[in-house]
């Protein structure tokens, strides 16, 4: 995907901001997505002793941003290189054409394992979801459609970026055999079918839950909690869309644009991988104030229970976490044994003040 940057305009030198404002941007960023990350494993070890399969997707996406935004603050200096050549301020020589040949390699590594973060990311949330959904009557069907489509979807960005530029070597190339001379709308056109791949899965993962939260006859206060935790990849879905539009020059790239709003999409996404169950591992950590019990859904109440398709399902009233399981179930993360039914729905919300 990087392999094409050398259409930058000498107007754009103007408009940079300097050298040192990127740098400040990539790890203002980094950093509290790495920080969030940390915590998030720190007290899910505290709480349970172990780690789960979605925290070490979350740990991957965190270290892919840490990796890509070392990677672009040593590559940066050579974006400013090939603005201030566009720009006629110096003269390319020997060593000038060596280090944007290593930036060209660089980039094209750095957005390859960019995807990896995002696609860290959505295996995290979707493993996260599959603990809600388990036990609930065709819910595990629709996951898995999502699971497959996800796997699809990453591949063919992942191949995208290897055929996008014809041959292969023209990425790493300058002058006439260059890919952005040879094919020069390849690497933008690459970049915007990532984004609508990348679009479409985050809507597709956010729409898992839906019916949760649907047929749980709760106040509206209470779904409207749900639904902004089940709703946090719009985050993700608007930084891709800003990503895409303000990298974009014409048709074709600009490479410091592409690598801040890279390094900033990279970051919200492990910021928003980490925050539903965060909240919950803070509750169960720190506390609850308890609570009274509703009952809702379809079926006869009795009492503080009724009848739901095998499930169980537990729901933080202060638009915490749902559950539907045929095991009471942890919302920060894990089975706490069997119930004596699995044919309940419970709902928790906090009492009124």
């Amino acid at each position: 995907m990087a392999q094409h940057q050398l259409h930058v305009r000498s107007a754009e030198l103007e408009k940079a901001l300097p050298i040192y404002g990127y740098y400040a941007i990539y790890w203002a960023v980094t950093a509290p997505a790495i920080s969030l990350m940390v915590f998030r494993l720190w007290i899910r070890w505290q709480k349970h002793g172990s780690l789960y399969i979605d925290d070490l997707f979350v740990f991957f996406a965190g270290f892919f941003c840490l990796v890509i935004a070392v990677m672009h603050t040593l590559f940066t200096p050579y974006i400013f290189d090939i603005m201030e050549a566009q720009a006629g301020l110096v003269t390319p020589d020997a060593e000038w054409m060596k280090g944007i040949y290593l930036y060209l390699k660089m980039q094209w590594a750095t957005i390859f394992i960019f995807w990896q973060l995002l696609w860290s990311v959505k295996f995290s949330l979707l493993l996260f979801f599959k603990r809600l959904m388990d036990g609930i009557d065709g819910m595990m069907k629709w996951w898995w459609v999502v699971v497959c489509l996800n796997i699809i979807f990453w591949i063919s960005v992942m191949l995208s970026q290897f055929v996008n530029c014809r041959p292969f070597s023209s990425s790493f190339k300058l002058g006439a055999e260059a890919c952005s001379t040879r094919q020069p709308t390849a690497p933008w056109e690459a970049m915007i079918y990532a984004m609508i791949a990348d679009v479409i899965t985050d809507i597709m993962i956010m729409a898992l839950p839906l019916r949760l939260i649907i047929n749980l006859k709760i106040s509206a206060r209470q779904k409207f909690g749900l639904v902004i935790i089940f709703s946090l990849g719009l985050l993700c879905i608007t930084f891709a869309l800003i990503r895409a539009l303000l990298s974009s020059v014409g048709d074709s790239i600009s490479p410091i644009w592409l690598t801040t709003w890279t390094q900033v999409e990279g970051s919200v996404a492990v910021v928003v991988a980490c925050l539903p169950a965060l909240r919950g591992l803070l509750r169960k950590n720190y506390g609850s104030t308890g609570g009274e019990e509703y009952m809702t859904g379809g079926g006869a109440v009795r009492g503080s229970h009724i009848q739901l398709e095998d499930s169980h399902v537990k729901v933080d009233g202060e638009g915490g976490f749902v559950h539907a399981a045929t095991e009471p179930f942890d919302a920060s993360g894990g089975y706490e044994g069997r119930p004596e039914s699995t044919e309940e729905l419970t709902v928790r919300v906090q009492p009124k003040v």
